[in-house]
């Protein structure tokens, strides 16, 4: 919260015009003075820079190193003539003063490189970030354009082939193809301030209403879904699972309608998929797409379970970390 408060406010000084800048620092350090002198009867004897070096500091943390210098000489020049002997006189005779006025003088210029090499060092770190930023959103576009296209370029090639087993392969190929697009497409749309993250709840609820739209049978979900925040590495075989188990061989799960819910429980996020479709246990036990929703479950480190649900059609759960593994290390560390 703080740092997205400071940067802000850095937005506005940062760009500032060297007058700008050289006159609010001049303000900040007379503000500083006057702050002193009127504290002077509770303030110890012998420090007239204590509030001068906040000065500096704010100076330099708000605008640039010039800033942070023209703050220090304010500063040297009030202490000598304001504070130290013979006063109201920029000439100062005794040793120990102009030792005070070296090392406040050292110190404020110090602070002030440091903090501009802080400056320059974020600023370049927010360049990388953008340009990183940018690659990903033009990874997500181009993802989906080429996934498109080679959904149709299957679809094209499944109606020269004269074998149907070949046809239907092909056929799914493409299915599954233009389902991960959809993926890809719901995870730019439920992006957050960074995209490398989505929020649960507008990713789910979008990638169902889409998946809803792109089916030829009627395809109603329930979505309720908590917000969370999602890395779009596990975004991806989470949505592929979710597809997967609301459409079936290209086709929507016959009659009755279909729930999705995603809730937090501990340090885990449970995501529940209900149909009315009656269970098949033959097909459950030997059917290749099994072995994908847990092989889906997997990548995301989730447990997947299917059973029959009360009352007919299949409750299919799984249950994964809340946090991805490499976070959950850091925190660890």
């Amino acid at each position: 919260m703080l740092t997205r408060v400071y940067n802000r406010v850095l937005a506005q000084t940062r760009p500032a015009s060297p007058a700008t800048r050289l006159a609010v620092t001049a303000l900040i350090t007379v503000a500083a003075l006057l702050l002193r002198e009127a504290l002077t009867p509770i303030m110890p004897e012998g420090y007239p820079f204590l509030l001068s070096a906040f000065a500096v500091l704010l100076s330099a943390a708000l605008f640039d190193f010039k800033a942070g210098v023209l703050s220090v000489a304010i500063g040297c020049a009030s202490a000598a003539y304001f504070y130290f002997p013979p006063l109201y006189s920029f000439r100062v005779h005794q040793l120990q003063h102009l030792v005070a006025l070296w090392i406040f003088a050292g110190y404020g210029v110090a602070t002030s490189a440091v903090l501009e090499t802080l400056h320059n060092a974020v600023a370049r770190l927010q360049r990388v970030e953008q340009r990183r930023l940018l690659l990903l959103l033009e990874y997500r576009h181009r993802s989906r354009n080429d996934l498109a296209t080679l959904s149709a370029l299957l679809l094209l090639r499944a109606r020269g082939v004269d074998s149907e087993p070949a046809r239907q392969a092909l056929r799914d190929a493409a299915r599954h193809t233009r389902m991960l697009a959809t993926v890809h497409a719901g995870l730019a749309a439920a992006a957050q301030e960074d995209p490398a993250c989505v929020d649960t709840r507008a990713f789910l609820t979008g990638l169902c209403a889409s998946l809803a739209a792109g089916e030829a049978r009627p395809l109603q979900v329930d979505v309720r879904a908590e917000a969370h925040t999602l890395d779009s590495e596990r975004g991806v075989p989470l949505g592929m699972l979710v597809a997967k188990l609301l459409v079936d061989d290209g086709r929507a799960r016959d009659p009755g309608p279909a729930g999705v819910l995603l809730v937090r429980d501990g340090a885990d996020l449970v995501l529940v998929v209900s149909d009315s479709r009656p269970p098949d246990p033959a097909r459950q036990a030997t059917d290749v797409d099994a072995r994908v929703l847990g092989a889906l479950a997997s990548q995301i480190r989730g447990a997947f379970h299917q059973a029959p649900r009360e009352g007919g059609g299949t409750v299919s759960t799984t249950r994964f970390a809340a946090e991805a593994p490499r976070a959950a290390a850091q925190l660890a560390g």
